[in-house]
């Protein structure tokens, strides 16, 4: 079995795409686009014979390369879908707009928002099963992994709501679904203002701790990139580190950081 993924902004199309003797059976939900399906020609004509949706055979052009238009059947964005294509024995046709998908049964997001205070909101349609949801905040020039939801499962219209932790100034976040094999599909990026004030920290080296002026996400690194500490928090306890020079993520920015302990020589 191979499996059809189409991502349009912040909504999926997952489609399950397997062979049966002389078909193609497509089966997911409808996202508002079409397939296009090449259609080799043979010795008796082209290759395929007959296409159905959700059991109901519907026209196609008899040429090369064709269409299956889902707008003039009266489908709705989210509705199941099941496409058949009936083709010779000795050719097979090729769904062109394919791509690798992660599940058969990922749902779509219908709106997503985040207020200043970095709490975000998400609406799901045709939820169908326990999928995950992972949120990413980018920050430090990569996207980084902020906290994780499980889905409920239930086929009616579902909101989530995550309270996260913003940086200073502009923020932007996404949704990451993921199956448990590793394969993920993304939202749509969303960008808000936390009008949070610049963040900055000093190093009390009594204390051995770094202590920023506010709460803040945080990644602290030694000289050759190891990660030694990471975390949320406004101070970070530093006293199993040796004096020397280190490098720490903070906020939305990048720092050197001198820690000079004052009973080491």
């Amino acid at each position: 079995m191979k499996q059809l993924c189409l991502l349009y902004t912040s909504i999926f199309l997952c489609i399950s795409i397997y062979a049966q003797e002389n078909k193609i059976v497509l089966e997911g939900l409808y996202q508002g686009k079409n397939l296009y399906v090449k259609n080799p020609p043979t010795d008796s004509g082209f290759c395929t014979t007959k296409v159905l949706v959700n059991n109901k055979e519907v026209a196609f052009k008899k040429e090369s390369t064709f269409e299956i238009e889902f707008r003039e059947l009266g489908l709705e964005l989210g509705d199941s879908l099941k496409v058949v294509i009936d083709h010779r024995g000795n050719c097979k046709p090729k769904v062109i707009n394919e791509m690798a998908c992660y599940s058969t049964t990922t749902p779509y997001i219908k709106s997503m928002k985040a207020s200043k205070e970095g709490v975000l909101t998400w609406t799901i349609d045709k939820e169908q099963d326990t999928i995950p949801f992972i949120i990413e905040h980018f920050r430090w020039n990569k996207w980084v992994k902020v906290g994780e939801l499980q889905g409920t499962s239930t086929r009616a219209g579902n909101e989530y709501e995550f309270k996260m932790t913003p940086n200073s100034g502009k923020n932007k976040v996404r949704i990451v679904l993921q199956d448990d094999l590793g394969r993920k599909g993304f939202s749509q990026a969303i960008d808000f203002d936390s009008g949070i004030e610049t963040e900055t920290f000093y190093v009390d080296n009594t204390k051995k701790q770094i202590i920023f002026s506010n709460e803040t996400m945080y990644e602290l690194y030694d000289k050759y990139g190891n990660v030694l500490k990471k975390g949320n928090g406004k101070i970070v306890d530093c006293s199993e580190f040796k004096k020397g020079v280190y490098y720490m993520n903070y906020d939305n920015k990048t720092a050197t950081v001198r820690l000079k302990w004052k009973d080491e020589k």
